[in-house]
């Protein structure tokens, strides 16, 4: 019997851990011109009106959190940072370069372009990935169509906000800060994940036209990486132009599976996902099902995808069409189900995009263009087949203008310290401490000193391509032209200047 006791107090226990309530996701911040707040309780979800006098355009690009008590704090457009009332915060506007600021009206309508992280003591990080002015020219105006088809985004940055500076008003402390520069990563597709210690972050950004992934671990005070992982398959082809401004990433709700998939490819990208290490692992591609329902358009474009609470199924968003994948069903044939056709919506000209989880455990289904009033909701997602109950655009709001609900990561996910019991977390440390590399900046050879808890070691270039990989602790680089390299032992990169 006291056996039966310590195990339901250790199953509460580990519950709390993993699931610890932080209220950062009570209220959602949506809407292009009208503005709109929806309010997670334990009934129900509800729209309100935000606010009639400032038109900020939350439009896919867009992120917000809330304080401990469920009360909006912060939210981005994906270009500027804005307190509850839609002020701007002190130095929080035009927070990335000017000619794609200018060019794109000044707000983001690119799925997942902002993420808001948050830590003690009042501060938070807010990560934007965009494009340099120069990259702008180079590749946005030029008269070569195929030349402006590559406009990939080349930088990440971050802004750092201190909620405790003027009086409790906010200011960004640390403005346009770059982690990744000259790069081409996706303009789309960025999400992180809580580490295992239940304080910091991983933040993972997709490359393109490649299957390179950039990590980054946040912690309070500083951030390390790029972690660069590259993977084969699948290869998710080169970029569409503008239309490529589709596409998610997402985890479980536990932290330990990651997919990303993108437009007019017809594939996913799973791994499992190490909160420790922050290394995704048993990489798999899931081939979506083709459609013959409407037009190519409506059957092929991928626009998003989330997971239901308990973790079982995936559910794909294409413009017209909704699956479920069934993850704990090995057969293909009965683990995909269709459950929306569709379900482009013509006289507004609104299709299916971004899904995300809420705080109720319902998914919400946005739409991208038109004028519409509603979003989608699946209404029982842990349930298989149609009766996951979905409802097409049912959850309806005050007025017109309502596009996506916001990129935010599973804040409620706590501590778990036994997933890093196992890799041995001193030897992390330890690496970190002793791991040298000499001369940098070289032309000729450089040197690996102390790197004896991971013999293998990956160079890739700087826009994520492997360009080898060895064991040896010398290595000959003189052949590689000149530029930034990353050399990735184990669980650290670190950066490389070949002169």
């Amino acid at each position: 019997m006291k056996m039966k006791y310590k195990l339901i107090i250790y199953l509460l226990l580990l519950s709390k851990i993993l699931f610890a309530q932080t209220n950062f996701n009570k209220q959602w911040m949506s809407g292009g011109g009208y503005n709109y707040k929806t309010l997670f309780n334990t009934t129900q979800a509800t729209n309100v009106l935000a606010c009639s006098t400032k038109f900020r355009y939350f439009s896919g690009g867009h992120s917000n959190i809330c304080d401990s008590n469920g009360h909006l704090l912060l939210c981005s457009d994906g270009y500027n940072i804005y307190d509850s009332n839609l002020n701007f915060i002190d130095g929080g506007d035009t927070l990335i370069p000017k000619l794609l600021f200018e060019d794109q009206d000044g707000f983001s309508s690119l799925s997942q372009s902002s993420i808001i992280l948050p830590f003690d003591s009042s501060i938070y990080y807010l990560f934007t990935p965009t494009m340099s002015d120069s990259h702008f020219v180079k590749y946005v105006q030029s008269p070569d169509i195929d030349t402006q088809s590559r406009a990939s985004f080349d930088l990440l940055l971050y802004h750092k906000i201190d909620m405790k500076a003027n009086g409790g008003a906010g200011k960004v402390i640390q403005k346009a800060v770059p982690i990744l520069t000259n790069v081409r990563t996706d303009r789309v597709r960025m999400m992180a994940c809580k580490h295992a210690n239940g304080k910091d972050w991983w933040l993972l950004k997709q490359a393109t036209d490649t299957n390179m992934i950039y990590t980054f671990l946040v912690k309070k005070d500083t951030i390390e990486g790029p972690f660069i992982q590259g993977f084969a398959e699948p290869h998710f082809g080169k970029e569409r132009g503008w239309a490529n401004n589709y596409g998610q990433s997402v985890f479980n709700k536990e932290g330990t599976m990651y997919f990303t998939g993108c437009p007019f490819n017809s594939k996913l990208f799973y791994a499992n996902f190490n909160r420790c290490t922050g290394i995704l692992s048993n990489n798999k591609v899931i081939n979506i099902p083709i459609d013959s329902v409407g037009t190519f358009y409506e059957d092929h474009t991928f626009t998003g995808c989330a997971f239901s609470n308990n973790s079982r199924f995936l559910y794909i968003i294409k413009v017209g069409n909704i699956w479920q994948l069934d993850l704990n069903d090995p057969d293909s044939n009965t683990a995909w189900v269709r459950i929306a056709q569709n379900l482009i919506d013509l006289p507004n000209y609104q299709v299916s995009v971004l899904a995300y989880l809420g705080a109720d455990h319902k998914i919400y289904i946005g739409n991208k263009n038109g004028l519409g009033n509603n979003m989608s909701v699946i209404e029982n997602p842990d349930v298989k087949g149609v009766g996951c109950g979905f409802c097409a655009q049912c959850f309806v709001f005050p007025n017109i203008g309502v596009q996506s609900p916001p990129c935010m990561p599973n804040y409620d996910l706590g501590e778990d310290s036994s997933i890093c019991w196992a890799v041995g977390v001193h030897e992390v440390v330890k690496q970190k401490e002793e791991w040298v590399v000499y001369p940098n900046p070289t032309s000729s050879k450089i040197y690996i000193k102390n790197a004896k808890y991971q013999s293998k070691k990956e160079l890739y270039n700087s826009v994520g391509q492997l360009m080898l990989a060895t064991k040896e602790n010398e290595i000959d680089v003189s052949r590689f032209t000149k530029g930034i390299y990353y050399l990735r032992c184990g669980f650290q990169t670190k950066k490389i200047i070949l002169e």
